[in-house]
């Protein structure tokens, strides 16, 4: 629960984990816990809410369920999900004079500990109501997430109604820190899943990503956590007396900075939807990504091509609409004039002036994109698009290094036309008769230079 602006609490509204449970690319801390609850447990929702985690396990995983809350509202619209619900306040009220020793083998803290003044109380609590080979599952958000540190290092730490920072929060932890809470409790730690938000997806979606240069690209990108949300821990009894390193069934973590582009397939009339999109997620990380999007699903007469959701600028060094033997139909031409007029939507782009250069193609806004003109009896026989991009990060020192280079042009330009006005002077005085009535002159005093300075090296 947070409050709203008038100081009244408003609900968490989630969407049904039903719908999302076979998405594995959603990130939603329920979608992920009720994947680990299994079938027929008995199960303590702790922090139950509107009961959205409740309604699945009942449902879909026929277990038993109870519910606790501190919201009397809340818990009037999940009663229906639950075997029974309580009213409590984690503050005061402890766990164990609420429920019988040993009786569940599953307990859900899914972003309750953070709300906690004493995190630790009510774990204790929940151990104790564990049977022996039960688990405790606890989603937590992530203090060193991205956008919290971004808005740190530009003076910012600005609590929401939602979200990390959330008002209702007086508790921050790191993977780190959690790991040591839950092994100073008797608790075997793993961490067994990751809610990995892009920063555009977040409340922090308002950043100004054209800010970000390369070295701060490079330290979000290799900040092992920083694009991590929320971590998900299942923690149990020790096994034996003897405490050992925490397990993590997580090893690989997406970059923290991450741009989608997209390929949109439309009709002959230029009507693109979302339910016709083609899109994936790409590291800012200022290397060029080689990308294959299938279209075997779609059927297309039209493309429309979005570099990125967010503004700033990608580089395209390559894009290709193939046939069904992988052999292009239709290849991205800088040259090419119906290209350069294609219809597009708030982008700016720089053709290239050699063909080993990129297209730079600047996003204005989040809805940036271009038509790519491809002849609708082409687009039928297109099955898949190869392409080549990276994102340009913002170069804190181009506008002083442009001046400077501006400058070094300008001057060899002066150069070169002082070179060019003596050769003009010099092919005049040539040309004059002065020159020629001279010559004979030159050519006396030249011979006595020489014999002066061979007559020097003999009586050297």
């Amino acid at each position: 629960m947070s409050p709203s602006q008038d100081g009244t609490p408003h609900l968490y509204l989630r969407s049904a984990i039903a719908r999302d449970i076979g998405r594995m690319e959603i990130q939603d801390s329920l979608v992920k816990i009720a994947r680990l609850v299994a079938p027929r447990s008995r199960v303590l929702d702790v922090g139950c809410s509107i009961g959205t985690l409740g309604e699945f396990l009942t449902k879909e995983k026929a277990c038993l369920v109870d519910g606790v809350d501190s919201s009397t509202e809340a818990l009037e619209i999940a009663r229906p999900h639950y075997r029974e619900i309580r009213l409590a306040d984690l503050e005061k009220d402890s766990l164990t004079d609420l429920y019988e020793k040993h009786s569940f083998d599953f307990i859900v803290l899914a972003d309750v500990l953070e709300h906690l003044r004493q995190p630790a109380d009510t774990l204790i609590q929940a151990r104790e109501l564990l049977d022996s080979d039960g688990k405790i599952i606890i989603s937590i958000p992530n203090i060193t997430y991205v956008g919290i540190v971004l808005e740190m290092l530009r003076g910012n730490f600005e609590y929401r109604d939602q979200g990390l920072l959330d008002a209702t929060h007086v508790r921050f932890f790191t993977q780190r820190s959690m790991n040591q809470l839950l092994n100073n409790l008797g608790l075997e730690c793993t961490l067994v899943d990751l809610v990995e938000t892009p920063l555009q997806d977040s409340e922090f979606r308002s950043f100004d990503f054209k800010s970000l240069d390369s070295n701060q690209l490079q330290a979000c990108n290799s900040a092992i956590d920083a694009g991590v949300y929320q971590f998900i821990f299942e923690a149990q009894n020790f096994s034996s007396s003897t405490a050992h390193e925490p397990e993590m069934h997580v090893a690989f973590r997406k970059p923290a900075l991450r741009f989608k582009p997209a390929i949109y397939m439309g009709s002959e009339e230029l009507v693109f939807t979302e339910e016709q999109t083609a899109n994936t997620e790409v590291a800012m990380d200022e290397q060029f990504h080689d990308i294959r999007f299938d279209l075997a699903n779609f059927k297309a007469s039209a493309f429309r091509f979005d570099p990125s959701d967010i503004e700033g600028s990608v580089l395209l060094r390559y894009l290709a609409l193939n046939d069904a033997d992988g052999n292009p139909v239709w290849q991205w031409d800088p040259h090419d004039p119906r290209l350069q007029k294609a219809t597009s939507h708030d982008i700016e782009i720089t053709w290239p002036e050699t063909p080993i250069e990129p297209t730079r193609l600047t996003c204005i806004t989040r809805d940036s994109w271009i038509v790519l003109p491809i002849l609708p009896e082409k687009a039928a026989r297109g099955l898949s698009i190869n392409l080549s991009l990276a994102w340009q990060a913002c170069d804190k020192t181009a506008s002083g290094k442009g001046q400077d280079i501006e400058n070094l042009y300008q001057h060899l330009d002066n150069i070169q036309q002082d070179n060019a006005q003596v050769r003009r002077e010099i092919q005049e005085l040539r040309s004059s008769n002065s020159w020629k009535v001279t010559e004979p002159m030159r050519f006396v005093s030249k011979l006595g230079k020489a014999i002066a300075a061979r007559y020097f090296f003999n009586r050297s």
